[in-house]
């Protein structure tokens, strides 16, 4: 390896780095979501292309489509995923060509297009940054019964095939790079330092695949390399940190404007297992993955770092304000700069009972990012937010030129129940922006944003989700049979604040009935005790009236019964 000798003297070296952007602006003066950028995934075809096999005019037809899709969004920056597993979307002198573009790895695309130089000039015509996105340790992503077999899947050409010894056969039956090698992570900077050479990018960019566990297979490893350390656990965070040291001196010697940053696991401790950590109780990439993000921008080794804050608002496992807070306090005084990483796939398929139901939490957390002066936004990933019309909307109306605001009302809010099989609403919207209900686009025909809907009705819960630009509007509506079966209001009296006895939730009704009840907090499916009472199980509290449902064979006949004390 060329740069075997360069990267030895840069393992060993003491940590000890300036921060690559001095003197960066203080909080209150950054400029709202300065970078806004999103993930394009290669892997799995995810994102591009679409599939394996396209003709070098398709590639050329698909990147420009993502390109101008990124510009309609008001997004300045692409972060393409180069190298998804151990393999290039280029041509490269060290890893082969990847399976994503042919559908067999180490062969060319159709007449040797290179992705990655097509979209380094669209993407800086049309005024775009383009990061390569790069994943250092993976070699193979589809699991084998054996390191035999794993190695097996790569091409004949590929460096982990003739050189076995670099890798470890992990226990999810993948192949990665062991970390603590230093032949293996000469080979991962080569490899780095080869697009620096050949290419005219504006980032090198890492995600959160590090160590892939702790039980990872590298007891020879340690043997050899951890004589100074006090554990594997230190060993193994030394590791890493080395590879990203040394691909920042890289960087730095190559006199390009080039930045690098990492997209770490959003937790770096839980404040339980370390003083410093986060007031969160999820997952840690400290112990869990071996990357000491914290140490990486306190030594000035990354020019920006971007958590994958993948939590709602109000999450218990890593509540995104309390997790936005401690890394805007990580990075202060650093001339670090902090990008946000959302969670914009979970938007996707997100049910009426989601936090990300609509785009109301990532609504917020768009505000408090604002609001704490974030360096910017970067989403995961380009299909998810293709494919869900609210979304886009949002990151226009946030992040085009131009006059932001929106509105959308309705003229009259529509009662809690209906018996008819259509729901008729009328209002406005903005008409810069698309009107969707449910994610299904309905067109605004008239100039000034009128609109009348005509919604069908289920029987039982129907949910409606209108969006238009930033606003939205959540509103459910029950269908009954007829108006006399509709659900009725319980007028019960709360409880006595001194009495520590719960109510129990109930009411009489025939056997094999269908019985909820619903509560502010929630609903509750009753079950017949054996005497025609139906309750629940634990007699739960609640505040305020109880609202009951029966049904038997699609008709409400039940006399409905106050609960007894428990």
């Amino acid at each position: 390896m060329k740069k075997l000798a360069f990267f030895l003297i840069l393992f060993f070296l003491p940590a000890f780095l300036l921060p690559a952007y001095a003197g960066a602006a203080n909080a209150g003066e950054a400029e709202l979501h300065a970078l806004r950028g999103v993930w394009v995934s290669t892997v799995y075809n995810l994102d591009y292309p679409s599939r394996t096999g396209l003709s070098q005019t398709e590639l050329m037809q698909e990147a420009d489509a993502v390109i101008a899709d990124c510009t309609a969004l008001g997004l300045n920056a692409v972060f393409l995923q180069v190298r998804p597993c151990a393999d290039s979307l280029f041509p490269s002198e060290v890893f082969p060509w990847s399976s994503c573009l042919s559908g067999v790895q180490g062969q060319a695309p159709d007449g040797g297009f290179d992705p990655l130089a097509y979209f380094i000039r669209q993407c800086h015509a049309n005024g775009l940054e383009l990061h390569c996105w790069i994943n250092p340790y993976r070699v193979t992503r589809r699991s084998a019964e054996s390191k035999e077999a794993a190695l097996a899947q790569l091409a004949p050409e590929h460096p982990a095939r003739k050189a076995p010894e670099l890798t470890v056969w992990h226990t999810d039956g993948c192949l990665y790079f062991d970390p603590g090698l230093p032949e293996a992570q000469a080979l991962i900077l080569e490899g780095i330092c080869e697009i620096l050479d050949n290419y005219e990018i504006d980032g090198i960019h890492f995600d959160d695949y590090f160590y892939p566990g702790g039980d990872f297979d590298d007891t020879d490893t340690y043997s050899r390399y951890g004589s100074g350390y006090a554990s594997p656990e230190d060993f193994r965070r030394a590791s890493v940190t080395a590879l990203i040291r040394a691909v920042h001196d890289c960087i730095g010697t190559s006199g390009k404007e080039i930045s690098f940053g990492i997209s770490p696991f959003g937790i770096w401790a839980n404040d339980t297992s370390m003083p410093a950590g986060s007031a969160t109780v999820g997952s840690q990439s400290y112990f869990d993955h071996y990357a000491d993000s914290r140490a990486w921008v306190q030594d000035g080794l990354v020019d920006y770092i971007a958590p994958q804050l993948y939590w709602a608002v109000g999450n218990r496992e890593g509540e995104f304000k309390t997790l936005l807070a401690w890394w805007k306090d990580c990075v202060a005084d650093t001339g670090v700069r902090l990008y946000i990483g959302l969670a914009a796939y979970r938007l996707t398929d997100a049910q009426p009972d989601s936090d990300w139901y609509g785009i109301t939490n990532l609504k917020e957390q768009l505000s408090l990012m604002a609001e704490y002066g974030v360096d910017g936004a970067l989403f995961f990933r380009y299909s998810s937010i293709c494919d869900h019309g609210p979304l886009r909307s949002l990151l226009q109306s946030c992040f085009s030129a131009g006059d932001s605001s929106t509105a959308l009302w309705l003229e009259t809010l529509p009662a809690l129940y209906s018996t008819e099989i259509t729901l008729e609403l009328h209002g406005y919207a903005d008409p810069t922006y698309p009107l969707y209900v449910n994610n299904v686009s309905y067109p605004l025909e008239a100039a000034d944003g009128s609109f009348a809907l005509y919604l069908p009705l289920s029987m039982g819960g129907n949910t409606y989700w209108l969006s238009n630009g930033k606003e939205e509007i959540c509103l459910t509506v029950y269908r009954q049979l007829t108006a006399a079966n509709r659900r009725r209001d319980i007028a019960d009296s709360l409880p006595d604040i001194n009495n520590s006895s719960p109510y129990t939730i109930g009411c009489f009704g025939p056997a094999d009935a269908v019985i909820c009840a619903f509560t502010n907090a929630g609903a509750a499916r009753l079950k017949d005790d054996g005497s025609g009472f139906y309750t629940t199980d634990h007699g739960p509290d609640y505040i305020g009236h109880v609202l009951y449902t029966c049904e038997k064979n699609g008709v409400l006949t039940v006399d409905i019964s106050l609960g007894s004390k428990s």
